[in-house]
């Protein structure tokens, strides 16, 4: 027999050769277009924190400048802030002395005083049925007045039966307001006349049995002359014009000698 042929052994297949793994674009393109929102996300994820955190110090910084600028302003506002005045030991609408009058029936002297001496009323103050507190101004000549009330010692000169006092004032015209005063119910004590210290007054009591002498000053005598005319007047210088008055504005002006020093009517 002959020898089997050996069969021809088929070629082997060649394998085929794998392609090489390259990385496509589009996948860079994805991992490009990735890219942003991963950052955005992460923007996202920090802007909530941040947001917190901003206010936070903001107010923290709003606080440390409150506390810093707080004393200053208290500071500023104490230097603005104007300091309290000292109330004055005299008032500006006071005189060192004020009359005080006590009258029965004090609303119809208020009256009287506004018709006769041309008094401005300043203030009343009821007290019951009477007036305890009132004042007037005569000219710049401030007085105050009120309501008898035996029971506090406080007499009308009615009580009394008189007033030792006199109250002297200087007016413009003592002419026209005496005899306005007279119209009005006051009683002449002495007329209106020419006095040797160059004062034309006169001396009346008002219905409430008040004193007063009112006087215009018409010559500014001084002090020598005036003791030479008391002596020509009354054969001697008066006791009350003896000694020179102290201050030297009285020396140069009217109304140095007593009001009830006056030549005789």
């Amino acid at each position: 027999m002959a020898a089997r042929a050996k069969p021809k052994s088929k070629p082997k297949a060649k394998a085929k050769a794998r392609p090489k793994m390259t990385a496509k674009a589009p996948a860079k393109a994805q991992t490009v277009k990735r890219a942003p929102p991963r950052k955005k996300a992460a923007a996202k994820r920090l802007a909530p924190a941040a947001a917190k955190r901003a206010p936070a110090r903001k107010a923290a910084a709003k606080t440390k400048t409150k506390a810093r600028t707080a004393p200053a302003k208290a500071a500023a506002k104490r230097k603005a802030a104007p300091l309290p005045s000292k109330p004055k030991l005299i008032p500006d609408n006071r005189r060192v002395a004020t009359p005080y009058l006590a009258v029965r029936d004090c609303a119809a002297a208020l009256e009287f005083y506004g018709r006769a001496f041309n008094a401005l009323e300043l203030m009343r103050m009821p007290h019951g049925d009477k007036i305890g507190h009132a004042e007037f101004k005569i000219g710049d000549a401030s007085i105050m007045i009120s309501e008898e009330y035996p029971d506090m010692d406080v007499l009308s000169p009615h009580a009394l039966g008189g007033s030792p006092v006199t109250i002297h004032l200087y007016v413009e015209d003592v002419d026209t307001l005496f005899a306005q005063a007279v119209a009005a119910g006051a009683r002449v004590l002495r007329p209106v006349a020419d006095q040797f210290y160059g004062d034309r007054s006169g001396k009346l009591v008002d219905p409430f049995g008040h004193v007063w002498f009112f006087a215009t000053n018409k010559e500014d005598v001084p002090f020598a002359e005036m003791i030479a005319r008391a002596a020509k007047l009354f054969g001697s210088a008066p006791a009350a014009a003896a000694a020179a008055p102290k201050e030297e504005e009285a020396s140069s002006a009217g109304g140095t000698t007593a009001p009830e020093l006056v030549a005789p009517a």
